[in-house]
């Protein structure tokens, strides 16, 4: 299978004359950065304790070649341009033409020449958020890409699977969430309206929560304005009216992920009743049982699997009828007032990977 090609800043570097040669151990630059963990161990004490681990900055050594060009023709002037150290712009690659790595050129072009017509270049460029990210959450492509996709993602199958992302709240509300990529997602959240004492939004499945307080619709809805607490930044703003500015006052802790969706299970063949148990032609080989499945018209959490062909839901379905469709883990988010809320909340995140 080729290796394709890839596009910096826009630019495919097939327009630049190279052609993506990959070493081996390069070749499937879409595998997770590099992992470490900060575990400590103690005198006196058996075993030791795990403190969490993270993602260094992902690293990509892109070897490309040329042939029959004369480097005088401009190609080397071309490829030193768009390639100059600490230029930043979105890497894309062919094969995974659904997300991409923003990047930053970190070591100088390294060409090696066979003679004035051939030659390898290598390029290095690194992530400094170590993940790609997409804005497809349902799949509508139609390349030969759109394989790739649902083998490799948990994207919706159709429009009415996506869930919604806006909400006006006024009591305690728990809602499901779905990152349809592979990786955690950093999830924002906008609000505007009044939170009271506070608001806490919690991610029972990261067991993360997040404290917005001292927001008012004085300072927020009347003024056509929003908080935004950004977990990638780490930044509280507030913005509208033409202006933004730090608000870290209404922001007393925490920062949330969404945790990936991935794998789905796809092509499952079920008919349903108005009754919890739904019947599966597939051979279930696994436990779903906390996941959620799309009947009919909107998603329900499975909390039984009584055999290989029977699933049963939280509420009933409605109607009868038969479909295919797909089960895949959700997010489930609950937000919850200190005393009272009259708000609007936007979740802002993009499905993320490795």
């Amino acid at each position: 299978m080729s290796n394709g090609s890839f596009t910096f800043c826009g630019v495919d570097v097939k327009s630049l004359g190279l052609t993506y040669a990959p070493e081996m151990s390069q070749t499937f630059v879409y595998g997770p950065a590099e992992e470490q963990s900060h575990i400590e161990s103690f005198d006196a004490h058996n075993g030791g304790y795990y403190y969490g681990s993270w993602r260094n900055v992902k690293e990509f050594i892109l070897r490309c070649y040329f042939e029959e060009t004369h480097i005088d023709k401009g190609i080397m002037t071309k490829i030193y341009s768009l390639f100059k150290v600490g230029k930043s712009g979105k890497l894309i690659f062919s094969r995974r033409p659904w997300c991409y790595y923003y990047a930053t050129v970190a070591d100088p072009v390294t060409p090696e020449y066979t003679n004035y017509l051939n030659g390898i270049v290598t390029i290095t460029l690194k992530a400094m958020y170590p993940f790609a990210r997409s804005d497809i959450f349902v799949n509508k492509r139609t390349d030969q890409s759109h394989n790739m996709l649902m083998l490799n993602s948990a994207v919706f199958e159709k429009d009415d699977m996506e869930l919604p992302k806006e909400f006006d709240l006024t009591q305690q509300t728990s809602l499901t969430l779905a990152n349809p990529g592979t990786e955690r997602a950093a999830l924002g959240v906008a609000i505007s309206g009044d939170v009271g004492d506070g608001v806490i939004i919690s991610n029972k499945t990261t067991g993360q929560s997040c404290k917005i307080v001292a927001i008012t619709k004085q300072n927020t809805t009347n003024l056509n304005k929003k908080v935004i607490v950004d977990p990638i930044s780490g930044k509280i703003i507030l913005t509208g009216g033409g202006s933004n500015e730090l608000a870290f006052k209404y922001h007393e802790y925490g920062f949330l992920e969404l945790e990936s969706s991935f794998p789905a299970a796809r092509d499952l063949y079920i008919n349903y009743m108005s009754s919890n148990s739904i019947n599966a032609t597939n051979i279930l080989n696994e436990d779903f049982v906390g996941r959620y499945i799309f009947v009919k018209d909107r998603w329900h959490k499975i909390i039984a699997q009584p055999d290989k062909h029977t699933l049963r839901i939280v509420e009933n379905a409605t109607g009868t009828g038969s479909e295919k469709t797909m089960i895949i883990p959700m997010n489930e988010i609950t937000v919850t007032p200190v005393t009272t809320m009259d708000i609007h909340l936007e979740f802002i995140f993009k499905p993320t990977y490795a």
